[in-house]
């Protein structure tokens, strides 16, 4: 719900934003061919965007260090030692991304230049303790946002 609701905040303030997503959304609803689980460019821009600036879990996942600790650069960190990185942190970090404080989700598309790290974008985290319900997320908040702009105006 909070993504849905960030998503419609970035829309309603971007009207050119949501004219693109209608008019990549509407004849698919209209003929019956949107598929929630595919890509669609626009959508997904949106959402990607939206996850940056305002993180489905802005404070990131728990890790705990290796017995041994390691060395980060000059930091070390001890054993058994419990480690958390916001992902509000991360998605905000100019060594990443550029415009930070932007929502532009042509960042996913046409200026992938303002990605300066793609690996950095993990809003559904990564190995053993990814989000077992991100393929099911995504298409939930597709499917929801697909008909939401697609009705928007047509309720006015």
């Amino acid at each position: 719900s909070s993504a849905v609701i960030s998503l419609s905040f970035y829309l309603a303030t971007r009207p050119e934003a949501l004219k693109r997503l209608q008019e990549e959304v509407d004849p698919l609803l209209e003929s019956g061919s949107f598929n929630p689980r595919e890509y669609h460019p626009v959508l997904n821009s949106v959402m990607f965007e939206t996850f940056r600036l305002q993180p489905l879990v802005p404070n990131g996942g728990e890790r705990v260090s290796l017995l041994q600790g390691f060395q980060i650069g000059e930091t070390s960190i001890p054993g058994n030692c419990v480690i958390k990185v916001p992902s509000y942190t991360i998605f905000r970090d100019e060594r990443y991304f550029a415009r930070l404080d932007e929502w532009i989700p042509e960042r996913w598309t046409t200026q992938t230049d303002l990605v300066k790290n793609r690996l950095a974008f993990l809003p559904f985290s990564i190995g053993p303790y990814n989000c077992v319900g991100r393929p099911l997320e995504l298409a939930e908040i597709s499917l929801v946002m697909a008909h939401l702009v697609h009705n928007f105006t047509r309720q006015l």
